[in-house]
């Protein structure tokens, strides 16, 4: 992965608190530190991202910046902080980058990150990394043109793109760069435990979009939930307000009063701990098969969307994670 010139600045998902994107922008920055470049990280809550960030890396030589506004509330948010702007300027590369970047499964989202990066789109060097998608409706093939012309390079960690003709020159197979928060660990040999030699866990997740699903993990919730030797918990992967799990947490509670919440946000390396030690994992969230997946667990995953279907394709055969590793 080359990113061109000193300082660069990572445009991303909008403070979400949605564990694998957060885990994409750390393995981002650990990744660019060991390339030592001058790093500028854009977000909607500074403080926030920050002390999340302190887990894994020392953040006194980072810069975070006021996202560029795409509405109202962010627009206010912003203009509190005008004088960020001038950071948009100082920089040379951009990279934006999320889970699926480019996908008409998410609305909008082609034209959100043009209002992402529009001061400095057409005069600094731009990178697209990760999911991006092909449009079929004509307004999104407008922007999609757009912004994948401008881009010097384009990192993809699915295939959709790779046999791609007009852009074939531009596009290179890279995973996304959470595999680096895990860099100093040997994963294969993961030995932090801890449980008690009596304890079992099993973790199940729901999101939003895959609430269908919900049945079926109170079916799973309940075949282990009156075993004395399990525990049962339930992974709070995102906190968007606007697709937050913690409310299928609540749901299982209602019936389940000792289910417990594995939480990622405040002790990330605890959150990590428990993931190891259990014996089943059940999931809708693609982000927590990721992590489970890098730790070389046997999870069960509920596809709700195209983008799950992919990157379980990707990751298939575990030979390719080592692979990556040369990165």
């Amino acid at each position: 992965m080359d990113i061109v010139w000193k300082k660069v600045l990572l445009v991303w998902n909008r403070w979400h608190k949605n564990l694998w994107d957060e885990l994409i922008l750390v393995g981002n920055i650990k990744f660019l530190i060991k390339k030592n470049k001058k790093i500028y990280v854009a977000c909607s809550n500074k403080e926030w991202l920050i002390n999340f960030h302190r887990q894994f890396f020392d953040t006194s030589n980072i810069t975070y910046i006021q996202e560029l506004p795409k509405g109202f509330r962010s627009f206010f948010k912003f203009f509190k902080k005008l004088w960020d702007i001038k950071y948009y300027f100082k920089i040379d590369s951009v990279i934006i980058w999320w889970g699926e970047i480019l996908t008409e499964e998410t609305p909008f989202s082609y034209y959100y990150w043009i209002l992402s990066i529009w001061p400095v789109m057409f005069f600094k060097n731009l990178y697209l990394t990760w999911g991006v998608q092909i449009p079929k409706k004509i307004r999104n093939k407008i922007a999609f043109s757009l912004i994948t012309k401008l881009a010097k390079k384009i990192y993809v960690r699915d295939y959709d793109l790779i046999d791609n003709k007009k852009l074939k020159d531009k596009i290179e197979f890279f995973p996304d760069t959470s595999l680096f928060v895990y860099d100093d660990i040997n994963l294969q040999n993961y030995t932090w435990h801890y449980k008690t030699k009596q304890e079992k866990y099993i973790i199940v997740n729901v999101n939003k979009k895959a609430e269908n699903f919900f049945e079926k993990v109170e079916k799973i919730v309940d075949d282990y939930y009156y075993r004395k030797d399990y525990i049962v918990y339930f992974a709070w992967i995102c906190k968007s307000p606007k697709d937050n799990d913690i409310i299928y947490y609540y749901k299982l509670k209602e019936k389940y009063k000792s289910i417990r919440l594995l939480d990622y946000e405040k002790d990330f390396w605890h959150f990590i701990d428990i993931l190891a030690d259990a014996e089943k994992i059940w999931t809708t969230r693609l982000h927590l098969f990721l992590v489970s997946f890098y730790l070389w667990k046997q999870v069960n995953s509920f596809v709700y969307e195209k983008k799950v279907e992919k990157m379980k394709e990707v990751l298939n055969i575990k030979k390719k994670l080592r692979r990556w590793r040369k990165f």
